[in-house]
């Protein structure tokens, strides 16, 4: 969410903590532009010391090795996290505006700047603005692991919380507070914007993660717990600090057997096996037999027998649908199914109800042609519209009333 419209108006520092009063002034060099950012998200007042009160809490905000009070609080909040399975960095990571448009907005106030000058000393925001005074605190200066290049530790800082949808680290913190309150009690009153936003699945104002929607769904389970769980969701979860362990092999199983009833109406074992290899990461060949081999035992599992199909002979629909899993394969297959009716039949035109019954057996389609022919008619050019517009298929010229035309057809 764009924390003010013009973003020109963003104050990204509301509160910190300064150990002592006494702070090491440091003279910096940095972009013009970047300049005229630290000096408008500073407050009023003692304009240097406002511009290090900012710089201060922008470092302290983005470098993991620099810590205070506040950063000590906040890892008391993260470990409470981790054990909700919630990834504290996948929280810190949430956005609301992006660097470029951040830039865009402070060169157009320099600009703006330069057109109110009567010196004619104009500004170029991409020039490098010397010696900019800022204060950094003695503790800070003693956890660093670098002595120069400060001013380009303070412009990425910088950026990175003008960026971020926290306008500093209690305001992230109070996000985390709400949201582990929330686990606990679902009446709690969350009105933080990013806590709303996670539980709302407003992903209009946020990059929300999907994994952070999964766990705050209304009835509060575990990812892997999910009836909406996706065979996506696991491998993009598996790669993270929530992801199941090898000790948690009933889970995974669950997890699986939701995910693949969400996946497809097909239940070719072929393709079942590569799904569950890739959803868990199992490299020997006797894991995966030994593990898929539970899954099939442990929900019994049925698989769709090789397809028959009159007609197509020397067309291997069998062998071609155990090797769709995604809709370029579906691509393939369609190619395949074309190019067997213009060699094969030495036809460039066939009906929608000639290939109905083959795309219901390969998957393609969800509907039983013998039980309502016209929905599945109905789906199988839906499905070849779909496939043709979004990765093309080279066989295929159009379709008009019911007809297919493939590419060897003439007009």
């Amino acid at each position: 969410m764009k924390r003010t419209e013009n973003l020109c108006d963003i104050r990204p520092v509301n509160m910190t903590i300064l150990d002592g009063n006494d702070a090491t002034n440091k003279q910096v060099s940095m972009p013009v532009w970047v300049h005229q950012l630290l000096s408008d998200t500073a407050k009023d007042g003692n304009r240097r010391m406002s511009q290090g009160v900012v710089a201060y809490e922008s470092l302290l905000f983005t470098i993991g090795s620099f810590h205070d009070l506040i950063t000590e609080y906040e890892s008391t909040i993260d470990k409470q996290l981790v054990e909700q399975d919630i990834e504290p960095c996948t929280l810190n990571s949430i956005k609301s505006n992006s660097k470029s448009e951040i830039e865009e907005a402070f060169v157009s106030r320099v600009y703006e700047e330069n057109e109110k000058r009567d010196d004619g000393n104009k500004k170029d925001p991409y020039g490098t603005q010397e010696r900019v005074k800022i204060w950094i605190p003695p503790t800070v200066e003693e956890q660093a692991e670098f002595q120069r290049g400060w001013g380009a530790k303070v412009e990425e800082a910088l950026l990175n919380i003008t960026t971020s949808s926290y306008r500093d680290r209690q305001d992230r913190i109070e996000c985390k507070r709400q949201l582990l309150k929330y686990l606990k009690d679902r009446q709690s009153i969350v009105d933080h914007p990013v806590a709303d936003a996670i539980i709302s699945k407003n992903t209009t104002d946020y990059n929300i993660p999907r994994s952070l929607m999964i766990r705050f769904s209304g009835d509060g389970l575990r990812w892997h717990e999910r009836e909406d769980l996706s065979i996506d969701d696991i491998i993009k979860m598996q790669d993270t600090e929530q992801r199941l362990k090898q000790s948690e092999w009933n889970k995974r199983l669950a997890a699986f057997r939701t995910a693949h009833l969400n996946h497809s109406t097909r239940l070719v074992k072929h393709g079942a096996k590569k799904l569950f290899v890739d959803c868990w990461g199992l490299q020997s060949e006797k894991q995966q037999n030994k593990r898929f081999k539970d899954y099939i035992e442990k929900y019994s599992v049925e698989f769709k027998h090789p397809i028959a199909v009159d007609g197509f002979h020397g067309f291997n629909v069998s062998e071609l649908a155990e090797e769709i899993y995604i809709d370029e394969d579906e691509v393939v297959f369609m190619n395949e199914m074309f190019k067997y009716f213009e060699e094969e039949n030495s036809t460039s035109k066939i009906s929608v109800s000639d290939i109905s019954k083959t795309m219901y057996e390969a998957g393609l389609i969800s509907t039983n042609p013998r039980s309502n022919s016209s929905q599945a008619y109905r789906k199988v050019t839906e499905k070849i519209v779909s496939l043709n517009s979004n990765h093309g298929i080279d066989r295929l010229k159009y379709i008009d009333k019911g007809r297919i035309y493939l590419s060897s057809h003439i007009e």
